[in-house]
């Protein structure tokens, strides 16, 4: 399915890349997966709150250009998961 979806977003020719974000638990089986069909892998420390962070891993492929890191850029989660309630 993974594949599948990097397939499609790469015949619209409308983004540069695929990312996936997630949490971090060791061991997790999708992290194999993510690890093996991926072309980078960085942390990710979401912006929660002032005081509490967690922390995540950006997975990025390459759609029509090389991939380039996210380099902990700014994702919004603390507002988007409050506007989900």
């Amino acid at each position: 399915m993974l594949l599948d979806t990097i397939t499609y977003c790469k015949k619209l020719k409308k983004y540069d890349f695929f990312r996936i974000d997630t949490t971090y638990y060791e061991n997790r089986p999708a992290l194999y997966l993510y690890d093996k069909i991926m072309h980078l892998k960085e942390d990710y420390t979401a912006e929660d709150t002032d005081t509490i962070k967690n922390n995540f891993i950006i997975y990025t492929y390459g759609l029509n250009k090389k991939a380039e890191y996210w380099n902990n850029q700014y994702l919004g989660l603390k507002e988007y998961f409050d506007n989900c309630k």
